[in-house]
């Protein structure tokens, strides 16, 4: 069990800038730009934009760092601001990448219909992978707690065993987790859970 105070005097605590994932050249990172690219606005592609989570769902359970790297895109936000809409207060100049304009510009596609709602559960297992792979900071207490739900991911532990170092969640990406009770709390009983509270 991982949940729990963290002891900050054993490990060594990091925090990664953000990536220009727009910028990459390589073929994996434009792949994954390319993804990011499609979160902007996809709420109007709401009856299908699960199969897009559920993309970026694999790339993310490649492995730890695929995480991490996914997290220094700001892929969390993103998350966040299709899940909890405008009451998840998120400015768009908080969103990484060079379509953030387009956000302040449009209005808010509503989802959801009287015969449907939109499928949460991939955007919120990766929401779950994600912060699971690094240690969120509560800003009220100032202490890093396991959070959304208790404990690392098996991927995040290990490495964080052999590496001797904790990652610590982008300070923007934990004020906007730890600022929604509701969000905590629906994570803390499992994706699905949360997935079906929001539809």
């Amino acid at each position: 069990q991982t949940s729990g105070t963290v002891d900050s005097t054993k490990f060594e605590c990091t925090s990664e800038a953000r990536i220009k994932w727009w910028k990459s050249r390589s073929v994996l990172g434009r792949y994954v730009g390319f993804l990011m690219g499609l979160l902007v606005n996809c709420e109007a592609h709401w009856k299908r934009f699960d199969q897009l989570f559920e993309a970026l769902g694999a790339f993310a359970r490649c492995g730890y760092h695929e995480s991490i790297y996914l997290i220094r895109c700001g892929l969390i936000l993103r998350l966040l601001d299709i899940f909890l809409g405008d009451a998840g207060n998120i400015p768009p100049s908080a969103l990484d990448g060079p379509r953030t304009t387009e956000r302040a510009r449009a209005r808010r596609f509503l989802m959801g219909d009287k015969f449907s709602n939109p499928n949460f559960t991939p955007l919120m297992a990766l929401l779950d992978l994600l912060v699971r792979s690094t240690i969120v900071f509560d800003k009220s207490d100032g202490h890093a707690n396991f959070l959304f739900p208790p404990g690392l991911s098996p991927d995040a532990l290990a490495v964080a065993r052999t590496e001797d170092r904790w990652r610590i969640l982008p300070r923007r990406d934990a004020d906007h987790l730890t600022a929604n009770k509701a969000l905590q709390l629906m994570m803390e009983q499992g994706p699905s859970v949360a997935a079906s509270v929001k539809g």
